[in-house]
């Protein structure tokens, strides 16, 4: 059962991935910033489907931002419950995958997802469960 349900979870996994390069592959979106980029790897795969020439993240972890950096991304050391640190419509393409079910503070989270976002870019932003299951959602 254990299998069953790892190779289910791997194919959800795996679809969720492609979804996202498909969606980042229509246009160039030369400035990137990924919202708990983690260790920069996937960052980095996002970031050449989306033909991004600056990459930047936010992580609050010191020790995956310092890898994220080793993967050429820019990141600043914050926590995503505080306003970003960054001006206003820096961004052509902000995303976050399978982070915002972690934010205690969602409507801070669009917010500054909103502020951070140019007018004509994409906020490509993915969930893994259901807010409602999450602290501070409603």
């Amino acid at each position: 059962m254990t299998s069953l349900l790892m190779r289910l979870y791997e194919s959800a996994a795996n679809l969720n991935r492609q979804n996202i390069l498909d969606l980042v592959a229509d246009r160039q979106y030369a400035d990137l910033c990924d919202l708990g980029c983690d260790d920069g790897e996937w960052t980095a795969v996002v970031a050449r489907h989306a033909k991004a020439e600056r990459i930047y993240g936010i992580e609050i972890v010191p020790e995956r931002a310092r890898l994220a950096r080793s993967h050429g991304i820019d990141v600043a050391e914050s926590d995503l419950m505080k306003p970003f640190p960054y001006s206003d419509e820096s961004f052509d393409l902000v995303h976050a995958n399978q982070v915002v079910e972690h934010v205690g503070d969602i409507d801070h989270f669009f917010a500054e997802t909103r502020r951070v976002r140019r007018g004509d870019g994409m906020a490509d932003l993915l969930i893994d469960q259901c807010l409602e299951a999450s602290p501070g959602a409603r």
